[in-house]
């Protein structure tokens, strides 16, 4: 009964971890402008077998992962990773790393998807069904990457223990995930699933 709870959860991680990694431009030329990271970015490729992707974005992880108390505590996860590195409490980052890849198996589905994170649970999902990219150059695509360029430069001011460039970084990634959420609601809200 655990192991495929601890499958989603590692199954999970993976692939959002694999998500959140943008796509390279395949017809970059490499060889003739070099430029290391397209290169590093091109010549891989990291596939996810069907079954995990089948099991990661199941209706499973998706009804879990509209449970208010996943989504707001989700939320705190970046802040908390951030006060930890800056504080070098190993111990703090250590739960925190720890309670992002349980989190997801944590919580049921919700009686009611009308709380605001769930609701944009919900346009997320439809979103990307809708072969939207996570990483897309116009909104809410661009949110994802100013996202990561602030949480790189929160979690560099954490590690050079600099309190305002922690501070800038973690602010940045909390508006941009907020206006994120905000959109992903108006987009559920505009384009209500079909019912069968």
């Amino acid at each position: 009964m655990c192991r495929p709870r601890l499958r989603t959860a590692v199954a999970d991680t993976s692939a959002l971890v694999i998500l959140a990694v943008p796509r390279a431009d395949a017809d970059y030329d490499a060889e003739t402008t070099p430029d290391p990271l397209q290169y590093i970015l091109t010549s891989c490729d990291v596939p996810l077998p069907p079954e995990v992707v089948a099991d990661v974005l199941g209706e499973d992880f998706w009804a879990r992962h509209t449970n208010p108390w996943s989504g707001y505590t989700r939320l705190l996860m970046g802040p908390i990773l951030l006060l930890g590195l800056y504080r070098r409490d190993w111990r703090m980052v250590g739960l925190t790393l720890l309670y992002v890849v349980i989190n997801p198996i944590l919580f049921p589905e919700p009686e009611s998807k009308d709380a605001w994170v769930s609701r944009s649970v919900l346009g997320g999902q439809l979103w990307l069904e809708e072969a939207h990219e996570v990483f897309e150059p116009n909104l809410p695509g661009v949110l994802n990457t100013l996202n990561a360029v602030a949480y790189c430069y929160g979690l560099y001011g954490a590690y050079k223990r600099n309190p305002r460039a922690t501070a800038l970084g973690g602010g940045i990634v909390l508006t941009c995930k907020l206006v994120y959420l905000a959109i992903l609601v108006r987009y559920y809200n505009e384009h209500p699933p079909v019912e069968d």
